[in-house]
């Protein structure tokens, strides 16, 4: 069995810190959770640990699933229980937690700017994707790690002892004691060169946002798709205007036709049918934006979204901006432009 001690004693500490001040511990109390995960016995368990921890270091509110912030009151009898999501008003942490084929992923969305959250842009919020590579699928038995470790991150951040990482990888190649590797925002990615200068296209989502007509629409996609991913794209007319295109997810058909290529429904995937672009192409439109939505998770740009973008690192689509919408718990939680920045050799936000 995987010993969660191994992880916390090599890079974190204890949940309550003994050299934090009481007031800042008590700061906690301020702070509203969102658990969320996927229907696995594996990802429920981890967010039960994840929860029972976090209420246990101070934080003071809760929504979402009955399943997890159930019993949770009686950790903490001065506990608020939020009637909804949409009650959970910043500070908030939002957690995902989801069962993967190589263990388990979380994705950590955070933000303490009630203005910022309120634009939902994401660059006002600090965003983090934790992934235990176990080798096999996350099981109930490595809940106590998963949720630890979650907790760990967030209370350390929470605290201003430790940034949330951008990604933070755990590897176990057998039951030794893990590798662990952790990226910071805005540094280079295993093997990349650093982050330095930006040539990134100036504007598009600024103009987008400028134009009324552009992204209500997007939004109302992301939000009836829910919890399924939509996706759409964005073309410029020929007299320059802007125009949304709305177009249906064809990942559940790939998927029922071959699930072992396409491993993901479109509960975590979106796959657009690409002789739509050929034909806007042909109607004299080009292709500005390509988006979609994540479902209960945070606007940024996964791996499995570089890898569709640019499957051999080169995009398939150079000039073209890729917007990521986060929904959470069925409200619209963030936004953000990614674009394929030659300087870095990778995808970055626009903001």
């Amino acid at each position: 069995m995987r010993d969660p001690m191994a992880v916390l004693g090599r890079f974190g500490r204890q949940l309550l810190v003994n050299d934090v001040a009481l007031p800042d511990q008590q700061a906690l109390a301020n702070i509203a959770f969102v658990p969320a995960h996927d229907s696995t016995p594996g990802a429920i368990a981890a967010a039960q640990v994840a929860a029972r921890y976090l209420v246990a270091a101070g934080l003071g509110r809760v929504a979402g699933d009955p399943e997890i912030i159930g019993d949770l009151s009686a950790i903490d009898s001065t506990l608020v229980t939020l009637a909804s999501v949409a009650d959970a008003a910043p500070p908030v942490v939002h957690l995902y937690f989801a069962t993967r084929p190589y263990g388990a992923s979380v994705d950590i969305v955070a933000t303490a700017n009630p203005d910022g959250w309120a634009e939902g842009r994401s660059r006002n919020a600090h965003v983090c994707t934790a992934a235990f590579e176990f080798g096999e699928p996350c099981e109930p038995v490595d809940a106590s790690l998963v949720g630890a470790v979650v907790a760990e991150l967030v209370t350390e951040h929470l605290l201003v002892l430790s940034p949330l990482p951008a990604v933070i990888r755990f590897a176990w190649p057998d039951d030794a004691e893990p590798k662990v590797y952790r990226r910071l925002p805005g540094a280079a990615p295993e093997g990349g060169e650093a982050r330095t200068g930006s040539r990134l296209p100036p504007g598009l989502f600024a103009e987008m946002r400028a134009a009324t007509d552009v992204l209500p629409p997007i939004f109302d996609d992301c939000l009836a798709q829910y919890p399924n991913e939509a996706c759409g794209l964005v073309v410029r007319k020929p007299d320059g205007r802007l125009e949304t295109v709305v177009c249906k997810n064809l990942q559940d058909r790939y998927h029922a036709l071959d699930p072992e290529t396409y491993v993901r429904t479109a509960r975590a995937a979106f796959k657009l049918n690409v002789r739509k672009i050929a034909s806007l192409e042909e109607a004299g439109d080009t292709l500005v934006s390509i988006y979609h939505s994540h479902c209960d998770a945070g606007a940024y740009f996964s791996d499995e979204d570089v890898r569709s973008a640019a499957p051999e690192g080169t995009p398939l689509y150079p000039n073209v901006g890729y917007l990521v919408v986060s929904v959470m718990g069925g409200a619209i939680r963030a936004s953000e432009m990614f674009h394929f920045d030659d300087s870095r050799g990778g995808f970055a936000p626009e903001s």
